[in-house]
């Protein structure tokens, strides 16, 4: 139940604010994709800790980018 209160956010943004922001992910699976599968995974609070961290390397800066599994 906890992690589906957790999911909640990242299922709005999927359907509702994705397509609004010009970006595409460079990871497989996406980022919002990535944060779900570490939430079943790991728990709610991992689960974000991980998306979160995720998140901070989606910028093609630093990192290529590719398939990245939690």
């Amino acid at each position: 139940m906890i992690k589906w209160i957790a999911i909640i956010p990242i299922r709005f943004y999927q359907l509702f604010l994705r397509k609004r922001i010009d970006r595409e992910c460079i990871y497989t699976p996406t980022c919002s994709r990535y944060t779900i599968a570490a939430i079943h995974k790991h728990g709610p609070v991992k689960g974000w800790k991980f998306g979160l961290l995720r998140i901070q390397r989606c910028n093609g800066a630093m990192y290529k980018g590719g398939v990245d599994e939690p």
